[in-house]
């Protein structure tokens, strides 16, 4: 995926690791073990499956078949091999509702970003070229001894990096925030914060973001 290779290109190859089409939970609880990752993100289908057990689950693709990750699984192996986390990237079309608020509530202290709507693949590429950008750079900073790299500053910087390229924030689907620009929107990402920076800032980071 395109977004994939903006993450190639903007973090330091010691820093991160990739596994394109890996299975769940084989490869991906096994590479969490060994890299132990600040930041982990799933692309797949937040809308694959809208009813019973699974509905909502993160389905990932594999040989054209959707594969759900039951969210108790997912939220599972984030708590036992992921110790160093901070930060949940989910990327997909309706990923924060309810799966990421689901890992939010059940990890408050993980920033968890993803998708409220559908998306447009050249808006997603967008978002993830300013996160990922700034992400490197602020890591690169920290390997050569700075303070460490900061999730909100690279949420707030892929924000500003999808509407610079002219994409509206809103869900696609809605009729009202399409009228109101003129034309179609684009998207709706936001962030779940941590429970420790709400209790820092009055002001949540995400309501700097609101669509409509």
């Amino acid at each position: 995926m395109n977004e994939i290779q903006e993450c190639c290109e903007a973090i330091p190859h010691m820093q991160r690791e990739i596994r394109p089409a890996a299975t769940f939970p084989d490869d991906v609880a096994h590479v969490a073990r060994e890299l132990s990752p600040r930041v982990i993100q799933f692309s797949g289908h937040g809308n694959a499956v809208r009813a019973g057990a699974y509905a909502g689950a993160l389905a990932f693709e594999r040989g054209g078949t959707l594969q759900p990750v039951p969210p108790d699984e997912l939220i599972r192996l984030l708590r036992e091999d992921c110790p160093d986390l901070q930060a949940v990237l989910l990327h997909g079309c309706h990923t924060l509702r309810p799966l990421g608020e689901l890992i939010h509530r059940e990890m408050p202290h993980l920033y968890v970003i993803g998708w409220d709507s559908l998306l447009e693949d050249k808006a997603a590429i967008a978002f993830c070229r300013g996160f990922y950008g700034k992400l490197g750079e602020m890591a690169e900073i920290e390997l050569a001894g700075g303070p460490p790299a900061s999730i909100h500053d690279a949420f707030a910087e892929a924000a500003r990096c999808f509407e610079e390229q002219g994409f509206i924030l809103g869900d696609p689907e809605d009729a009202a925030v399409s009228a109101k620009h003129g034309r179609r929107a684009s998207g709706k990402f936001d962030i779940f914060m941590p429970a420790s920076y709400q209790q820092q800032h009055v002001n949540s980071a995400s309501s700097l973001f609101s669509a409509g």
